[in-house]
């Protein structure tokens, strides 16, 4: 995972993207944004998704808070062409 928490207005998120050892795809390193957020200060519960759907922890499938694929927009399918990095990370 790329990214990191943060306590902002009384809530606690998290965001990120994951890198995968899917080395045959068309994504150089990490790809998709991924977002939750709790509003117990403490995020021990009340974990929700980007539109505020709740869901159980530990988050074992990520694609449970996926926000979006932007890679998805890029219409190559060759290996390696899709680089999602850098200083918006």
């Amino acid at each position: 995972m790329y990214g990191r928490l943060q306590f902002v207005g009384g809530k606690i998120g998290i965001g990120f993207q994951k890198r995968s050892s899917n080395t045959n795809d068309r994504y150089l390193y990490q790809n998709g944004f991924y977002f939750a957020y709790s509003d117990d200060p403490s995020g021990q519960t009340g974990w929700k998704n980007y539109i505020g759907e709740s869901f159980t922890t530990p988050l074992r499938d990520a694609d449970k808070i996926l926000v979006y694929e932007p890679g998805d927009l890029v219409t190559t399918t060759q290996k390696d062409q899709v680089y999602m990095v850098g200083s918006f990370d």
